[in-house]
């Protein structure tokens, strides 16, 4: 089973409780590999503290049954290893 990459990734910040964390989502290419970057600020004010992108797996919400998957793979990075800022 293979699945596109996804673009429709929201960001949600602690601002869901009354916190003041802020961020944002952007599509990049960085270091030739195409990339959803979250980047943010986060504040323990107000008893917030984080930030957070997330997607609907399924476009209607519904569940999403992984019973037949074996793994999900995910290819997160540390831009700064990359030498980029």
């Amino acid at each position: 089973m293979t699945f596109e990459p996804i673009t429709d990734w929201k960001f949600v910040s602690d601002t869901v409780m009354g916190g003041v964390s802020q961020g944002r989502i952007s599509h990049e290419n960085i270091a030739g590999l195409e990339a959803t970057r979250l980047t943010g600020e986060v504040s323990l004010d107000n008893n917030g503290g984080f930030v957070q992108m997330a997607f609907d797996i399924n476009k209607n919400g519904s569940d999403f049954d992984a019973s037949s998957l074996n793994a999900i793979e995910l290819n997160v990075s540390d831009i700064s290893a990359l030498g980029t800022h």
